[in-house]
């Protein structure tokens, strides 16, 4: 990614997070931004570091961490992205990981219960079965 595309790229997630009538995903992430723009911005330099430091997916989970983390996206700067970014998008990462592993490990658990249900209700036919078979047997 170039850093005029990272940079429309935050423009993008700027405008789903804060304008009611843009939507990222039916934009697919596209906006208006022109070069000479982007020339007279003094923050140039981050869009420049990120396009070379991260890859296209993870500026886009950089931008999202960080618009996500902030109390009211309306307020957001790029300046306090610069500042506390990086730790935003470990923090967020963290979590991510974390659901996702909770996820698994309860799909794991789910498979475990059903597994001991069924060894429950086998044993408990097989108790049963064999009173009755004793029953029969003492009262016949």
């Amino acid at each position: 990614m170039t850093p005029i595309e990272v940079y429309k790229t935050y423009l993008a997630f700027k405008n789903h997070f804060t304008k009611p009538n843009y939507d990222y995903h039916q934009y697919c992430g596209k906006s208006r931004a022109s070069k000479e723009a982007f020339n007279k911005r003094k923050d140039r330099y981050f869009f420049e570091r990120m396009s070379r430091k991260k890859t296209d997916d993870e500026i886009k989970l950089y931008f999202l961490a960080n618009f996500v983390e902030c109390d009211d996206p309306t307020k957001l700067w790029i300046g306090e992205i610069i500042e506390s970014g990086e730790e935003n998008y470990a923090n967020w990462l963290k979590r991510s990981q974390s659901l996702y592993y909770l996820s698994k490990l309860n799909q794991k658990f789910s498979a475990i219960e059903k597994t001991l249900k069924t060894y429950l209700q086998l044993r408990v036919r097989v108790t049963q079965k064999s009173l009755e078979s004793i029953y029969r047997k003492l009262f016949q």
